[in-house]
């Protein structure tokens, strides 16, 4: 895949500026909802099936729902998030060419079907456009990315307008770090240039107080896999038998393998099966014209295929009995970096914003360590793991959450650091008076939610930042950080 260019950047982030500002005009009035994200139905899943796509399923765009206003007399300073990157191709080109020639093999043999011989097209138009683009950021994600930060932007512009305490011709400082796989900085770059869209009536926000980084230094905590998970994620970990068996017992190929071979003999049928699975349900992550492929599976079919990669990704990466709680206490690195990244934008007055662009476990395990709602449920028995934990709403294609700080308006604080400052030696909590004057607002995928935690919210969707700072402190372990990312990023 080519680069792309600043210019192509900023055309697309301007029109999806234009065509964002026109829906959230529209939707001003908009009842707004703390219990995002919900569960689904069986039946209302069947209806959306594209959300079967789980990891896959491309990111939803801009929420209906208008954001609760501050609290009288409160505004917002600094923003800090994690964000997934954005709709990709296939991780690799396996998948493409393994099908393809299934269905060549097929063809030579003369045991297809009428209708497996009208997929090689098809497939063969897919390979033409996605091989060679193995893992790289498509075109659709860019335009994902590029819309978060065009809407961060005009949704928080008071941040980012923010200027240094004592020097006004200054703004304050934007930290953009990004995972070391090439999609991942894609996706910082169009993220950047969505948020700096929203300024192009001043001076631009990114220059030159940003820093925007890709260093494998910073994987320590944008991608890391503590021992214990490196362990779990292992294809010798003791629930691999368990998930092979449940793959056979659950995926019923006969409908689709009869739709497509006259004689099956020799072929791998389930492999065949996940293999077209992903592909199809990767459609919504690329731009393919006359290339449609929502005629292989029916729903259900999807389901099936489904529930085999949520019951994998619900052990690897949320609070399923038998990980022991290992995939959030992996994410301890990254929720430290939070914590004390955010103490060191109360304590300087001089960072708008600390931005991370990392991958889907990596974010599925913070939500965990966090206690988002509907990030925790746990669940014992593997025929209902979709139903307790469904990650297209947590971590689709994008997928990004995001803390809002708020402070008085009236409160000022001292400048005595600059953004490379040692994090860990900015700031004292318990130095803050109480109760605590910062407020934060959790956003997951844009919309405001709350934890699945004893913690109330201050204020509608509101949490004192020393009421969270407390409660995640507590999920933190050592995890035996060494300065090495994860391994098996696909």
């Amino acid at each position: 895949m080519k680069p792309i260019s600043r210019s192509i950047l900023s055309a697309l982030a301007l029109c999806s500026l234009l065509l964002l500002s026109a829906c959230r005009a529209g939707s001003s009035k908009a009842k707004v909802t703390y219990d995002y994200p919900v569960t689904l139905t069986e039946a209302q899943l069947l209806a959306q099936p594209n959300l079967l796509g789980g990891i896959y399923a491309a990111y939803p765009g801009a929420p209906k729902d208008s954001l609760t206003p501050a609290p009288a007399g409160y505004e917002a300073f600094y923003v800090s998030n994690y964000n997934r990157h954005g709709s990709r191709y296939q991780p690799n080109d396996s998948r493409y060419v393994n099908t393809l020639k299934r269905l060549q093999d097929g063809h030579q043999r003369g045991v297809l079907t009428e209708y497996g011989e009208s997929l090689i097209p098809r497939i063969q138009l897919l390979c033409d456009s996605c091989l060679g683009h193995g893992g790289q950021l498509s075109s659709v994600g860019v335009e994902q990315l590029v819309g978060i930060g065009a809407r961060m932007g005009r949704n928080f512009r008071e941040v980012f307008a923010q200027t240094m305490p004592g020097n006004k011709e200054r703004r304050k400082f934007v930290s953009a770090r990004s995972s070391v796989v090439p999609r991942c900085g894609a996706s910082m770059r169009a993220f950047c240039a969505g948020l700096e869209s929203t300024y192009f009536d001043c001076f631009p926000v990114l220059e030159p107080n940003a820093v925007v980084k890709t260093d494998s230094a910073d994987m320590a905590y944008i991608a890391f896999d503590s021992p214990e998970m490196k362990a779990l994620s292992s294809k010798e970990a003791s629930w691999q038998q368990d998930y092979a068996r449940f793959k056979v017992q659950n995926v019923n190929c006969n409908r689709f393998i009869q739709a497509i071979f006259k004689d099956a003999t020799g072929i791998d049928t389930l492999n065949m099966v996940i293999d077209l699975y992903w592909l199809v349900v990767g459609m919504q992550d690329v731009d393919v014209p006359g290339c449609d492929l929502s005629d292989v599976f029916t729903p259900e079919e999807l389901l099936q295929c489904y529930q085999c990669v949520n019951y994998r990704m619900y052990i690897c990466n949320a609070n399923c009995p038998r990980s022991n709680n290992i995939p959030a206490q992996s994410a301890s690195t990254l929720l430290r970096n939070i914590i004390e990244s955010a103490d060191a934008a109360i304590a300087t007055d001089t960072i708008a914003a600390h931005l991370r662009f990392g991958h889907d476990s990596n974010l599925l395990r913070l939500l965990a360590a966090m206690h988002i709602h509907n990030a925790v449920n746990s669940e014992s028995d593997p025929s209902k793991y979709w139903q307790a934990w469904q990650e297209y709403t947590l971590s689709p294609m994008a997928a990004n959450v995001q803390l809002i700080f708020y402070r008085p308006s009236t409160l000022s604080l001292p400048s005595d650091a600059t953004e490379g400052s040692n994090l860990s030696n900015l700031s004292n909590p318990s130095n803050l008076s109480e109760p605590s004057p910062f407020l934060v607002r959790i956003l997951l995928n844009e919309h405001e939610t709350l934890l699945d935690a004893d913690l109330k919210p201050t204020d509608g969707c509101f949490y004192r930042w020393s009421d969270l700072r407390s409660f995640w402190s507590k999920q933190i372990v050592d995890n035996g950080a060494d300065g090495v990312g994860t391994e098996n990023i696909q």
